[in-house]
């Protein structure tokens, strides 16, 4: 006497983080859409532990057709959609397909409480009608958390988590049409001149221009007026 035993130092109990998700794609997209695509919950089984990194990967016909990925808190007053209430977390660029988001910086904490997150794409401006964009985690490597001096798994149950796909459509199409005065001071009679310069550009899908309609202004009656000429500045010189 007296027995002792050898001392033995007090850790924190592990901590399981868990995620689950649902699909919110809708059916369609634009190009330079932000749409969000996937709702993802997080949740220890006891504890807290900080969420550290986040893996997406795309899941459409090309990752080009996706300029940037986000990751947002969904903390505004509609659930599983996007408003200026949700706090962004994180966001990055794909690189072969995939992107980590790193989220320690946010320092967000996830407790025994389902906190919700939603995936959202920027869609390129360029991406083709026709292509589908869609969000995934392979498995639960994909969701990485930590804790001081405790040791943080991710649950595999749940994996692979995606979203449906959603197709991109045709964005709508705008022209727009400038105009410069190119009309001399002097008109002779029975001469051709160039009155007004115009510059056409569209914006999004194709575009035919079918018909221009021009008004006389002036002091001259029509009949003064013999024929009015459009032309195609195919040289782009500004000069006719």
């Amino acid at each position: 006497l007296p027995f002792q035993t050898a001392q033995c130092t007090i850790t924190s109990k592990p901590v399981t983080l868990n995620v689950a998700g649902q699909s919110i794609a809708p059916t369609t997209v634009q190009p330079g859409d932000r749409a969000a695509l996937l709702s993802l919950s997080v949740w220890t089984q006891t504890g807290s532990c900080r969420l550290d990194t986040v893996t997406l990967d795309s899941l459409g016909t090309q990752a080009a057709d996706v300029s940037r990925v986000l990751l947002y808190s969904d903390t505004g007053t509609t659930a599983n959609q996007l408003d200026t209430g949700d706090v962004l977390l994180g966001s990055g660029a794909l690189t072969g397909g995939a992107v980590t988001l790193d989220l320690t910086p946010m320092d967000y904490q996830v407790t025994a409480t389902q906190q919700r997150l939603l995936v959202a794409f920027d869609i390129a401006a360029a991406a083709p009608a026709g292509n589908t964009v869609g969000a995934g985690l392979a498995d639960n490597t994909y969701a990485v958390g930590s804790v001081a001096g405790t040791t943080v798994t991710t649950s595999g149950a749940n994996f692979p988590i995606n979203s449906n796909a959603a197709t991109i459509a045709a964005g709508p199409t705008t022209l727009t049409v400038q105009g410069l005065n190119v009309a001399p001071v002097l008109a002779p009679q029975g001469s051709s001149v160039a009155m007004l310069q115009l510059r056409v550009a569209k914006y999004g899908g194709a575009a035919t221009l079918t018909a221009v309609k021009i008004d006389k202004l002036g002091t001259a009656t029509s009949s003064n007026i013999t024929a009015v000429e459009l032309y195609d500045d195919a040289n782009d010189d500004g000069a006719f």
